[in-house]
């Protein structure tokens, strides 16, 4: 994903741990995040508690969240912290460009 998204001009940091893409959003400006609901093995809802950060510091940033898990629990719980897009795996790289270059509301 991070080479595609590098191909078509966006300046990436990437990472695979919760506490890691805490310590990039406390350190940098971010438009959007784009996040599995599973960042690794060790907890089963990581993304989702990336999203729940990113409000609880009120950052305007957008969320996207990715999942291989199509249940409505975490779906609703996506959007109840304010993510503004849901995908199921597998989802085409370009379905998530679109709704990043449709700007900020572009998923709904």
């Amino acid at each position: 994903m991070s080479h595609y998204f590098s191909l078509r001009g966006y300046d990436l940091e990437v990472a695979s741990e919760l506490e890691q893409a805490e310590a990039l959003l406390l350190n940098g400006t971010f438009d959007a995040i784009i996040t599995d609901v599973r960042l690794s093995n060790f907890q089963q809802a990581e993304g989702l508690m990336l999203l729940g950060f990113v409000r609880e510091l009120a950052f305007k940033t957008r969320v996207l969240v990715v999942t291989a898990y199509d249940v409505d629990e975490i779906r609703q719980e996506a959007f109840r912290l304010g993510a503004e897009q849901f995908f199921v795996k597998p989802v085409a790289l370009d379905q998530i460009a679109a709704v990043l270059d449709a700007g900020p509301g572009g998923g709904h």
